[in-house]
């Protein structure tokens, strides 16, 4: 049935007959129960549209014309002005015995990215899968995207190659690489499969085009916003003969090693440090030779979820902080699993650029720039000590949270730094009654109180003030220390 279509024009014409349709009018043989089914919507449009049965051939789905047929949800945010990928698009299983025998535009990576038939359905996570909309189409074609783009897919193509190539397919992360990730495929860390340079058993992991590369090509080729964001790579030519991390360095390379004033003198132009709270990242900017306000949205950053953080290390050699991240909703950590939690897919994802000063004179804020360093949390750390920091307050929310009050204090049993050697479990806010709302699957208890805190606002209104997740201190110094004299 897939070949009766003979031209991408007669797939668009197909496809426009279901805009503004349910998924749910199109269900084949009871798929949307199978809550564990990632493609199911892609399956529905495979036999419930397009009439062929679901296969995991490694040729394109209509293979007749080169076309690649994906469904793909999407959401709104920031109170519903903005659009954002649900999550990555999946394209195809990494064989990591045959991709290494081949040249990208000659793999099956390839055939199926090069032309590819997106369908595009809005996620509400109140409505029921049958009832959410398809509200759109965009036919992605490789050849049409910007040049930039594509030699930076093809650099992180051969970047998981050569990985594999080094027998290091158990090592394979999505922060890897920037635009096209190896992302992790089955259902926990017992799916593995062998490798040919290595007798370790690597999970088994598919290439994927990542979250925050299909927010901006939704944003700006479907929905159209205005979203105009500055480069970091000014010369297209550089990224022939570099990888993008390569002209990260090259950026930083000049001022390693140079107090801010010495930086001053390099930029020429002096930056004011007194009663600037943003002294540090305008240090940054001009290395990178980007605008302060773009810093956070430069459109590779962007693209390649690469977050900025800035390292101040004291005249002790101790980091003063641990690192944040936001508060996360007390339901949602409840109700997920781990494979599909909101912190593994963030740290699987994110790569963190770590920029690194060290302390001269912290009273006129003078600090030595030691160096930056892209990282990416190792996946055995992210499969061990994060999974079991998520397992433990998992656990408590689905159990009992235990408050002890003492001296105006409140102490719970969230994991603490004392209980991992990377993460632990605290609030951001000092403000107590900056609160979320608690599962109905938590029971709180109140183990021991001296009086000094009123515990109504959590035994009455089944709150709890929120919470984040935290890297150790110990942890993000050990690993600057680690890439020190790379």
């Amino acid at each position: 049935m897939a070949n009766i279509y003979q031209s991408k024009e007669e797939l668009v014409e197909k496809v426009k007959t279901i805009i503004g349709k349910r998924i749910g009018d199109y269900e084949v043989e009871g798929m949307l129960n199978n809550q564990n089914s990632k493609g199911w919507v892609g399956h529905i449009m495979e036999q419930g549209v397009f009439g062929y049965e679901i296969n995991n051939k490694r040729q394109p789905d209509f293979d007749n014309i080169g076309v690649e047929l994906k469904a793909t949800g999407y959401k709104w945010v920031r109170n519903g002005k903005q659009v954002s990928a649900k999550e990555r698009l999946v394209i195809t299983m990494i064989n990591y015995f045959d991709d290494i025998n081949t040249m990208f535009y000659d793999s099956h990576c390839f055939s199926k990215i090069d032309k590819i038939l997106l369908i595009l359905y809005e996620y509400e996570k109140q409505k029921a899968r049958s009832d959410y909309i398809i509200t759109n189409y965009y036919f992605y074609e490789y050849d049409k995207i910007p040049s930039k783009d594509k030699l930076i897919i093809e650099n992180d193509w051969q970047t998981i190659i050569s990985k594999i190539k080094n027998g290091k397919a158990h090592e394979l992360s999505e922060g890897d690489t920037f635009y096209l990730g190896a992302c992790p495929k089955g259902v926990n860390k017992d799916s593995v499969t062998e490798q040919p340079f290595s007798e370790e058993p690597a999970m088994k992991r598919a290439y994927s085009l990542k979250t925050t590369y299909m927010t901006n090509l939704l944003r700006t080729q479907v929905f159209h916003e205005v979203e105009s964001k500055e480069s970091f790579v000014k010369n297209l030519e550089l990224l022939k003969t570099n990888n993008l991390d390569d002209l990260i360095y090259q950026a930083f390379h000049p001022f390693k090693g140079k107090s801010l004033t010495e930086i001053d003198e390099l930029v020429g132009e002096e930056v004011p440090r007194k009663g600037n709270k943003q002294y540090i990242r305008s240090y940054i900017s001009r290395m990178l030779k980007v605008g302060q306000d773009s810093l956070d949205s430069l459109e590779e950053f962007s693209k390649a979820n690469i977050k900025i953080k800035t390292i101040r290390i004291s005249k002790n050699g101790k980091i003063k902080e641990s690192m944040s991240f936001p508060a996360f909703d007390f339901e949602e950590v409840a109700n997920e699993t781990w494979e599909e939690s909101d912190i593994r897919n963030m740290f699987s994802s994110t790569i963190f650029l770590f920029v690194v000063f060290e302390e001269i004179d912290d009273s006129i804020r003078e600090y030595k720039f030691k160096g930056a360093k892209l990282w990416n949390m190792p996946t055995s750390d992210l499969e061990n000590e994060i999974r079991w920091v998520w397992e433990r307050t998992n656990h408590i929310l689905n159990n009992e949270l235990i408050l002890s009050i003492k001296g105006k204090k409140i102490y719970n049993n969230f994991p603490k730094m004392s209980d991992s050697k990377i993460s632990h479990v605290r609030p951001h806010a000092k403000n107590r009654s900056v609160t979320n709302q608690l599962p109905k699957s938590t029971n709180i208890i109140i183990d021991n109180t001296d009086g000094t805190v009123d515990s109504s606002i959590y035994t009455q209104n089944h709150r709890f003030t929120k919470q984040c997740f935290w890297l150790n201190s110990d942890y993000v110094l050990s690993i600057i220390k680690k890439y020190a004299n790379e």
